[in-house]
């Protein structure tokens, strides 16, 4: 019985946590790096203050190791590679449904 138990919660957690996976490759225009932007922003926003006080990288990857994100810091390197030139976050259309997020996140951790 509690294996079944485990099994039923490893598989709830990896299905939750796929639904905020971030696919580099899927990215192919800038609503698309909006909102993966979104993902990672609302996955940073909670250590928002400690990560502001903090000046190197290395020690800010150290720090979302110890809070179990450090998958973060990687997907931001990506995304900010990714998403440059025409695909970059001022090429955002105004139809673009994560576009208003994106500004009032971006805005909040700056």
């Amino acid at each position: 019985m509690k294996k079944l138990i485990l099994i039923l919660i490893i598989g709830a957690m990896s299905s939750s946590c796929g639904s905020d996976s971030i696919d580099i490759a899927k990215i192919d225009t800038p609503c698309r790096c909006a909102e993966e932007a979104v993902k990672i922003f609302k996955k940073i926003l909670p250590y928002k203050s400690e990560i502001k006080t903090i000046r190197k990288e290395a020690a800010i990857k150290a720090f979302l190791e110890e809070k179990g994100i450090e998958e973060v810091f990687n997907q931001m390197g990506e995304l900010k590679k990714k998403c440059k030139g025409e695909l970059d976050f001022e090429n955002i259309e105004s139809d673009c449904s994560a576009k208003s997020e994106f500004e009032a996140l971006a805005k909040e951790l700056d």
